[in-house]
């Protein structure tokens, strides 16, 4: 038995003799994920826009550009040479703009990897209401 047949005895049940299209349906669509659905669907556009976007990964940004600022303000105590170049070299506007873009790009890259994961979700959930429904319709013949 090879992995194709394998999996189209699981999945369907039965052995389709090789004509098993690879695909696994084992569960039904839960409520849960059926108010998922309307909800990303309410939802979809608007989350993809780049200024709400920016707005709702902002928080994940500042956790991770906030450890950067502090390290480099806290440098001067841990690391004298660190104090040395930086109190004749250092520039604020530069620190502020670098932990900004910092905060901006980590924010909007988690909010589309955000969105992404929610739009495979809901892509999934409708190929197996579509799976379900082919095969009520197919039971039906």
């Amino acid at each position: 038995m090879n992995v194709n047949e394998f999996f189209c005895i699981i999945g369907s049940g039965t052995n389709t003799g090789g004509q098993c299209p690879f695909y696994l349906c084992l569960m039904a669509v839960t409520k849960d994920e059926r108010e998922f659905l309307a909800w990303w669907q309410r939802h979809r556009d608007r989350r993809r826009r780049l200024g709400y976007g920016l707005w709702i990964g902002l928080p994940a940004g500042c956790m991770l550009a906030f450890p950067i600022f502090l390290n480099f303000l806290t440098g001067r105590f841990w690391y004298r040479r660190a104090d040395a170049v930086g109190s004749s070299q250092f520039e604020p506007f530069v620190l502020v703009v670098a932990v900004a873009l910092i905060a901006g790009f980590t924010g909007w890259m988690h909010s589309r990897m955000q969105w992404e994961r929610n739009e495979e979700r809901s892509r999934g959930i409708l190929s197996r209401i579509a799976a379900e429904d082919g095969q009520d319709a197919e039971g039906e013949r």
